[in-house]
């Protein structure tokens, strides 16, 4: 009971000391620290932006290296990072049926050239192969024309919107032949239908000789088409969205596309070959002064040479040359393997020159031009040397290539790039940091600072975000000072300004 008495007693001498005691921090006379700000105005900022973008590093020049024909490699004649020549060759596959092919097309030439003193022909004859050649020029028109007809509807206007009617637009990114692509496809509407009609009538061989050769040239703009998809297909940018199943269906099918279209050219060289050896044949036997024989070994030797020159290119393609002087930046192919056909099988690039691709977005477009000097990632410089005219209908950005002399990108390699401009015209526009904006659960703010040295929260309307900055459509003025970082602030905190 006494121990208890005691420590009551203490604790009540304790306590009224502790009320008596004045309180240590108010007589400390310890000094508040007053936050620093920096403000600004609209009118200073305007003129002030800056992009930050994500870019892929490639070659400026580079080529890929796609097989022609397939089969088993026999020998690689370049290693990775070795510099070759253009022309050089770099794989070679098994090729002996084609060599026997163009020694057996070699012999066939020779006994025309021999023969071509004793083969004759009459008037007649002449006659009758012109006609004959003729026919085969306008059966031949009407086979490419079913040929081009098919591969534009089946194999190409999958990667269009709108084909055949209205506005044409690709399915796929163009890789910088997206208006190409679309013009030569809404021109195809008219080309079709006139190309059908070459083949209605052929009136002499001259008018024949003319058909053929507007066959060739659709032709051939077929084919060029096919190969821009081939290579849109076959690069990351082209088949990105693609299915693995998509993918390989559309490479199959432009493949057969490319040798359907080469099979039309020959086709029609022939008949084109055929035509003129008919012409001279008539020619020949009407100069003849008895008009009974003349010789037929202009046809045969074109007919051998034709054949000839057709062994030669199938030989060739199984020889794989280097398109461009440059360094082997990809070579995975080794001694006895099958290669199959449209295969790729190496790039070749000027690895000293390099070039950044990289998107950006419709608003981002309006905060640089062609010229303007950037910054790279890791201390490089570079310059934006082309800026798509379009946007792209599927991605909805815009393609922007920048080049760079420095020898420290590597290929492939991804870099930021940051784009600082200070020439941007922003008209009567108000544009503030993002940095400047205090977001609550029902609107933005930004700070002014007050007379007294507080700060004062004022409400502003935003629009579009542009970069690092925001358009500001009403609470302050062009001439408003506002605080540039309101992060961590509050209202009524008492700041100091300082613009150091």
């Amino acid at each position: 009971m006494i121990v208890t008495i005691v420590v009551l007693i203490i604790i009540i001498f304790f306590g009224l000391n502790s009320k008596a005691e004045p309180n240590e921090a108010e007589d400390t006379g310890a000094e508040k620290t007053v936050p620093a700000v920096s403000v600004t105005t609209a009118a200073r900022e305007a003129g002030s932006t800056q992009v930050s973008l994500i870019g892929k590093v490639r070659a400026a020049n580079e080529a890929i290296i796609v097989s022609e024909s397939s089969g088993k490699v026999i020998s690689v004649n370049a290693k990775l990072g070795q510099n070759v020549s253009a022309g050089q060759i770099l794989i070679q596959l098994e090729n002996q049926s084609e060599r026997a092919a163009l020694l057996q097309a070699e012999g066939v030439y020779e006994a025309a050239v021999a023969g071509s003193a004793q083969a004759d022909i009459g008037v007649d004859s002449a006659k009758v192969r012109l006609t004959t050649a003729l026919q085969s020029a306008k059966t031949t028109n009407q086979n490419a024309y079913s040929t081009g007809n098919s591969i534009i509807l089946n194999t190409l206007d999958v990667f269009f919107a709108n084909p055949t009617t209205g506005s044409t637009g690709l399915r796929v990114s163009g890789i910088g032949n997206t208006k190409f692509l679309n013009t030569e496809r809404m021109a195809f509407r008219d080309v079709l239908a006139e190309w059908k009609n070459l083949s209605v009538n052929v009136e002499n061989a001259e008018d024949a000789s003319q058909k053929l050769d507007t066959s060739i040239e659709y032709t051939n703009r077929i084919l060029n088409m096919v190969d821009i998809f081939t290579f849109i297909v076959n690069d990351n940018r082209g088949n990105d969205g693609l299915t693995s199943e998509q993918e390989n269906t559309y490479k199959q099918n432009l493949a057969t596309a490319r040798t359907q279209l080469i099979a039309s050219l020959n086709a029609l060289d022939n008949a084109k070959s055929s035509l003129d050896s008919a012409q001279d044949d008539i020619q020949q036997a009407e100069i003849s002064a008895s008009g009974s024989a003349v010789s037929l070994s202009d046809a045969q030797v074109k007919q051998a040479l034709g054949s000839l020159r057709s062994a030669q290119a199938n030989l060739n393609k199984t020889i794989i040359r280097s398109p461009i002087s440059g360094t082997v930046n990809s070579l995975d192919i080794k001694l006895g393997q099958f290669i199959n056909m449209n295969e790729e099988v190496a790039s070749i690039a000027n690895n000293s020159r390099a070039e950044i691709i990289t998107f950006v977005s419709d608003k981002e477009r309006g905060l640089i031009s062609v010229g303007d000097e950037v910054d790279i990632e890791g201390g490089s410089k570079g310059t934006i040397i082309l800026i798509a005219p379009a946007v792209d209908s599927d991605t909805r950005k815009i393609e922007v290539r920048i080049s760079s002399d420095d020898e420290s990108l590597l290929v492939g390699d991804t870099v930021r790039i940051t784009s600082s401009s200070d020439t941007v015209e922003l008209s009567d526009e108000i544009r503030i940091p993002l940095t400047a904006l205090k977001f609550s659960s029902t609107d933005s703010n930004v700070f002014t600072v007050s007379e007294d040295n507080t700060l004062v929260s004022v409400p502003v309307t935003l629009g579009d975000v542009y970069g690092t900055e925001t358009i500001v459509l009403s609470g302050i003025e062009m001439d408003t000072e506002f605080v540039v970082d309101a992060r961590g602030r509050n209202t009524g905190e008492e700041v100091v300004i300082n613009n150091n």
